[in-house]
Order: structure tokens, then sequence, then C-alpha cells
């Protein structure tokens, strides 16, 4: 039994309990991406507990760091779908 199959395509040859255990991981990291891409604080008060930055002389720094806190949501979400596809 090779570590690597010969010829890469879309068979996927093992358990179906392997397949299974992942559709709740997979339901996780969905879960967790959508709310860091819908979130209003990008999940980040929430989920990842970070606390919010201090507003000083009416700029508020926040907005930057939910920022890229709802494009990390999106790039995990375009992931997980990617990766769900490639395994069928």
């Amino acid at each position: 039994m090779a570590l690597f199959p010969n010829k890469l395509n879309n068979e996927y040859r093992g358990s179906k309990i392997a397949i299974y255990g992942l559709y709740p991981i997979f339901a996780l990291y969905i879960f967790r991406s959508l709310v860091h891409f819908l979130s209003e604080n990008a999940g980040l008060v929430g989920i990842a507990t970070i606390k919010e930055l201090p507003i000083i002389d009416a700029i508020d720094p926040n907005n930057l760091v939910y920022l890229f806190a709802s494009l990390w949501g999106s790039d995990t979400s375009i992931i997980n779908f990617n990766f769900n596809n490639f395994i069928y």
C-alpha cells in the first residue's frame, strides 16, 4: 500500500466512516467562517475572544481589524467549500 496513489483522480477508496467523520468538522469550519464573514464584529469578540481596541480621537481602529477578520472568514469559507468539492 503506497502513501500516495500512482494516478491522481477524484476516486476515494477509503472507509465511509472517514467521510462521515469529516462532515461535522466541515460543518463546524463552515459555521465558524460564516460567523467571521457575516458578523458585525467579525466574530473576533465572540469566537476569538479578542478585546476591542479603544477609540482614540474619534478614530476607530476596530473597523480595520474587523475588515481583515471578515476577509479571513471569506477565505476560509472558500477553502472549505473547495475542499469539500475536492473529495467527490
